[in-house]
């Protein structure tokens, strides 16, 4: 299977698979794509747009639409329910997902026997629907990939393929256990800091009677950024923390250990600990932005 010639079927066109639509065409990576969309209107505008080579909005047509490959661009349990529908018999055509927790997905797809590659680009800002896609979305962001159904050296080349498709470099991991937890640092446990930072700022406005407008007047672009990501869909983020609940209690537990570690520092006034803390952390900083800049 060679990806330029694939008709590729994308279900779901929020920003995530409407990006993934535009860039796979906008690079010529591949044949054709079709887009699914329950939104008459969504799925209209696809097609005006260019995002798409053709769009549908029947949903019993999914498995209907001739394509090589099939990318499920949907919440995590919209993906589960419509992989238990596929179709027995569907060897020749490979399925895919972009949700960001892959446990169940993974667990549906093995029960199925199909073709299966689980896949989820490290991309995306607070910003929802088709309206908000970009072209260069996955632009030196990484593409995390591994095998379901069969190994990985049957599909490296095409997950290549795509990957610089969107412009994107994959990265291979050993399965929905190492990918979530993963995903669960780097990704999760900055949407729920994010939330705390708000929650926070409204519990000492109300503690101080200081009145909340006076927190985000002063609010610095470091407060900005740390909270950007509370702007998403209420429903996504929640759909993706929950399916992951698992993996981050023990994550959270760590998180708070280190909050009540600092805690103590300051009730103590130990600040040699509390300065070496803080270095260390500078010099886990520059690592991360090393490794950014390896991207480049």
């Amino acid at each position: 299977m060679k990806l330029e010639e694939c008709r590729v079927e994308i279900v779901g066109l929020g920003q995530i698979g409407s990006s993934l639509a535009l860039s796979l065409l906008k690079n010529k990576a591949v044949k054709q794509v079709i887009g699914f969309s329950r939104s008459r209107k969504t799925a209209a505008l696809a097609v005006k747009r260019k995002i798409v080579t053709k769009s549908f909005t029947d949903e019993s047509e999914i498995f209907r639409q001739d394509a090589d490959v099939v990318i499920f661009a949907v919440p995590v349990q919209a993906a589960v329910s419509l992989i238990k529908k596929i179709p027995r018999g569907q060897r020749s055509i490979l399925f895919m997902d972009v949700v960001s927790v892959k446990r169940e997905v993974v667990q549906a797809a093995r029960k199925k026997g199909i073709p299966y590659v689980s896949i989820h680009p490290m991309a995306g800002t607070e910003k929802t629907g088709i309206k908000s896609c970009h072209s260069d979305l996955f632009k030196n962001r990484p593409l995390i990939v591994f095998p379901v159904n069969p190994p990985l050296h049957a599909y490296k080349k095409i997950m290549n393929d795509l990957a610089k498709g969107i412009g994107s470099f994959p990265i291979y991991v050993k399965g929905a256990e190492e990918h979530d937890e993963v995903v669960g640092v780097v990704s999760h446990l900055s949407h729920l800091f994010a939330y705390t930072l708000l929650h926070t700022a409204a519990r000492e406005s109300r503690s101080s009677r200081i009145p909340l407008q006076s927190f985000w007047k002063c609010a610095g672009p470091s407060f900005q950024d740390a909270s950007r990501v509370a702007g998403s869909s209420p429903e996504m983020v929640f759909d993706f923390l929950w399916s992951n609940r698992r993996t981050l209690v023990p994550i959270l537990d760590s998180a708070v250990r280190e909050l009540s570690t600092v805690r103590h520092w300051f009730k103590s006034s130990k600040k040699m600990e509390m300065m070496k803390w803080i270095e260390e952390g500078g010099k886990l900083k520059e690592l991360t932005s090393s490794a950014f800049n390896d991207r480049k």
